[in-house]
């Protein structure tokens, strides 16, 4: 059976641990998804995401295992001054 259109509420879906979610993560300018239908990974094109629910305006067979990644990247920068720079110089002429 295929529906049309699928909404997918927060709540329909499980953490890495197994643990029941209430909301899904916010994408951010340092984060993307990636939604996966029966394994295959899904066009952005195809789908909606929001913190409540996932919206799919494609074909679904209905009981597929739907996945949504999160990736989040973190940069960080460590700098550590020095004032132990010595310089010799020799002139000769």
């Amino acid at each position: 059976m295929l529906e049309e259109s699928r909404t997918i509420p927060a709540g329909s879906f499980i953490d890495d641990t197994g643990a029941a979610i209430t909301t899904l993560p916010a994408v951010t300018a340092n984060s993307y998804t990636n939604v996966y239908i029966n394994g295959v990974i899904q066009p952005t094109s195809v789908y909606t995401l929001s913190t409540t629910a996932l919206n799919i305006d494609d074909e679904v067979t209905v009981g597929a295992p739907v996945i949504v990644e999160f990736v989040t990247h973190t940069a960080t920068s460590t700098s550590t001054p020095t004032s132990t720079l010595g310089v010799t110089t020799i002139i000769t002429t």
